[in-house]
């Protein structure tokens, strides 16, 4: 679809994918947000192993307080170490290596929103096996589960970019004639990972350990994606294609 764009297009997108402001913005929510879920990941994993009916009910296998609870924790640790990973990756220019970690980040934004529905879901992915998590949670079955929220060929496009080896790499690798522009996948990591914290902030309050999160999450995190959406026109002309 790039290739398709005007050039006058193609100069608003450059113009706002490298203004200085918008990618500061976005490096900041991509900071935030990673030591959001790794505060969270930490608070529910103690907390789900402490508290919760499933231990007392007999029903974890794990003898935890509520499954759910550390399945959740999980996760959120599971973010916070991607989100750093694939940052890290994009400030030392390795494009490709970065892709590969944010197509993982889209797969925890699946699960983050199956556990926003239901927490019995969240249950259910702890004490799933190889075989069954390739029937319920393979990425290609959530486009069907979610109704339509997330589109199939958003997730393969991320495999055919990073996350198999394909002749697409050629457009991420160093070198390339025609290699994408870092900063373009700064804002598709700032995305996924704001959509990704806001489904884990609502499947917070429906796991059952009897705690609550610290509420300075909350604000670092709306004060940091405020600026961000304040500051980043990208979304914006993207949608305008």
């Amino acid at each position: 679809m790039m290739a398709m764009a005007s050039d006058a297009f193609n100069d608003r997108l450059a113009d706002a994918a490298n203004d200085r402001a918008a990618q500061e913005s976005r490096e900041r929510a991509c900071e935030v947000l990673m030591e959001a879920f790794g505060d969270a990941g930490q608070v529910l994993s103690v907390g789900g192993y402490l508290f919760g009916p499933d231990r007392a009910a007999g029903v974890s296998p794990f003898r935890y307080g509520s499954d759910a609870t550390v399945a959740l924790g999980t996760v959120c640790r599971i973010a916070s170490e991607l989100i750093e990973g694939a940052s890290g990756l994009l400030r030392a220019d390795n494009l490709y290596a970065a892709s590969a970690l944010l197509r993982q980040i889209v797969e925890v934004e699946y699960l983050t929103w199956a556990f926003s529905e239901d927490e019995e879901e969240a249950a259910a992915w702890l004490m799933s096996n190889h075989e069954e998590r390739m029937r319920l949670w393979q990425p290609r079955h959530i486009p069907d589960r979610s109704g339509g929220r997330f589109r199939g060929r958003d997730y393969r496009e991320h495999c055919e970019r990073g996350g198999h080896p394909t002749p697409k790499a050629r457009a991420l690798v160093r070198g390339g004639a025609r290699r994408e522009w870092i900063p373009l996948w700064w804002f598709d990591l700032t995305q996924h990972s704001v959509s990704a914290w806001r489904y884990a902030h609502d499947a917070f309050g429906k796991v059952q350990w009897g705690g609550e999160m610290p509420g300075k999450l909350d604000q670092h995190i709306d004060v940091a994606v405020e600026q961000w959406q304040a500051a980043d026109q990208l979304r914006e002309v993207i949608a305008s294609l």
